[in-house]
């Protein structure tokens, strides 16, 4: 692990953790969730002619100050890791699986990654940005992802993070985030964008939206927050592939949200 790397993230999360008296809400959160995604080796044409399916779990923390001004500070940490690459048996079980593929066995199995943001929160409108944090170079997988492989498969130095919403929390409104999933991945692909339902008086929330990356497909992606209290909520996430997509690609999550105003 790279001290120097973790270093990065020490200023900003010492300011979130103080609870300031005049600043508005504190908010602590932590999910866990697991999935599947496939790598696929293609060749030049694109066809694919290779592919194995990567199991995975997840898990991440997170602290956040929301201070006077609609400004937002705060931080979180994800761990993720590879559980099993299986090799699927027999060239006719699907067009995506071929019996010759091996994956690379000097990739790394288990990452950590920090990510310090800011923001500012508005009625109409939400930014935040940061940055991810590898404590170790990390590699998600090798395939291309078709059209999306542009987007960063791996993390071998600082990778930019954020988030954008379009329309008051209250009401219908329209949201995008990159690599800012939680946890990573299991929480939705690397890349998402979709359209938030506001219930029980706006402090709960539908989400339904698509993603992609590290998934080869493109899948539907459901959002939740329920609250169960005044200060605690429950965080729940689904993704599903479409059909025809390469197979068995999905990802799920589960977390708890506690909020606490604080004295202006």
């Amino acid at each position: 692990m790279n001290t120097l790397k973790m270093l990065w993230i020490l200023p900003l999360l010492s300011i979130a953790v103080q609870v300031n008296p005049d600043s508005n809400e504190t908010r602590l959160g932590v999910a866990v969730g697991g999935g599947s995604y496939s790598l696929i080796d293609r060749d030049c044409s694109g066809r694919a002619v290779n592919a194995a399916k990567v199991r995975f779990v997840a898990g991440s923390a997170s602290i956040e100050q929301r201070m006077p001004g609609h400004v937002v500070i705060g931080g979180k940490v994800d761990y993720f890791r590879r559980e099993t690459v299986e090799k699927p048996v027999g060239q006719n079980d699907h067009p995506f699986f071929y019996p010759d593929f091996s994956p690379q066995e000097n990739l790394r199995t288990t990452g950590v990654f920090l990510t310090p943001y800011f923001g500012l929160e508005e009625r109409g409108i939400g930014v935040e940005a940061g940055v991810i944090i590898p404590t170790q170079v990390f590699h998600l997988g090798l395939a291309s992802s078709g059209g999306l492989s542009f987007l960063r498969r791996s993390y071998d130095n600082l990778a930019l993070a954020g988030k954008i919403r379009f329309g008051p929390l209250e009401r219908l409104h329209v949201e995008s985030s990159y690599n800012f999933s939680s946890p990573l991945v299991a929480g939705g692909g690397l890349v998402d964008v979709g359209v938030g339902v506001p219930f029980s008086e706006g402090l709960g929330r539908v989400w339904l939206g698509v993603d992609a990356v590290p998934y080869e497909t493109s899948g539907l992606l459901l959002k939740t927050t329920i609250p169960l209290s005044e200060q605690v909520f429950f965080t729940g996430s689904g993704r599903f592939a479409k059909e025809g997509g390469a197979p068995g690609e999905y990802a799920w999550s589960l977390g708890f949200n506690y909020r606490w105003h604080n004295k202006e």
